[in-house]
């Protein structure tokens, strides 16, 4: 059975689940930026005392407003993805798994596992196209 997009894209999906790879959906600059105002306002209230107790409040703080920033990427691919950025990726992948004679759906998943080169090729155009095309930071 030949491979098509939608059969790459939840191959993908499920080899990054496997992986547990994740991204970062929102700025490390907001837990920063949080930090230091917490650390100055402390520091301004408290004197040296305040600075800690101002960087612990808000690294703390930070630490709790990022709880859920972190996505699978599993997710982004079969829930964030538009149509046209999941053919554009099945397209990417499908050019490397013709490189390696890949032409069987039902042994796509066990040959890119098995295959260490194929494999790393497979998971370079991934995460180069979530990073690259999708703005996304890989955790």
């Amino acid at each position: 059975m030949p491979v098509n997009q939608h059969e790459i894209i939840g191959v993908l999906a499920q080899l990054a689940e496997e992986r547990e790879i994740k991204v970062a959906v929102t700025e490390s600059l907001k837990g920063a930026a949080l930090v230091g105002a917490a650390t100055f306002i402390g520091g301004i209230l408290l004197g040296p005392l305040g600075l800690a107790a101002g960087g612990i409040a808000g690294g703390i703080t930070a630490a709790a407003s990022s709880k859920n920033s972190f996505r699978p990427v599993a997710k982004v691919i079969l829930e964030d993805m538009s149509p046209k950025q999941q053919a554009l990726l099945a397209s990417r992948v499908h050019n490397i798994l013709r490189e390696f004679n890949v032409t069987d759906l039902v042994l796509l998943l066990p040959i890119i596992q098995g295959n260490a080169r194929l494999g790393e090729a497979v998971m370079s155009a991934l995460l180069g196209f979530i990073q690259s095309e999708m703005n996304l930071r890989l955790m």
